[in-house]
């Protein structure tokens, strides 16, 4: 746990709490989060309407529905994993290409931690 500066004497940081903070913010966008990670492992980068398309395959396998299904619902989704510092763009041509920040790398690494653990207490 990091002390903070004198101004906030009394709060700590709990890096546990922080990254609990931002599943919650940014819910179902985690999936999103996880798709874009995937690709980039792969070597691949996509746009927006592919990258729709391949989170509903890999949603559907486990939950058998599609996670996004709107235009507005994909943009909302980004929006929160970009203002959560998590993922970032760049331009490419006309499109946008997404990729994971090492923030976001971080979050992915702990919340898998976190789910392997949970799974081998049960």
């Amino acid at each position: 746990m990091t002390q903070m500066p004198k101004y906030f004497p009394n709060m700590k940081l709990d890096g546990g709490k922080i990254y609990r903070n931002i599943k919650e913010a940014i819910g179902d966008a985690g999936w999103l989060l996880m798709t874009i990670k995937k690709l980039e492992e792969q070597g691949s980068h996509e746009t927006k309407e592919r990258l729709k398309v391949l989170v509903n395959e890999w949603f559907r396998q486990g939950e058998g529905r599609d996670l996004i299904t709107s235009r507005h619902t994909l943009d909302t989704a980004l929006a929160k994993l970009e203002g959560a510092g998590l993922i970032y763009t760049k331009e490419h041509g006309r499109a946008r290409l997404y990729f994971t920040t090492e923030q976001g790398r971080e979050y992915i690494e702990y919340m898998t931690a976190l789910a392997e653990l949970m799974e081998s207490d049960t």
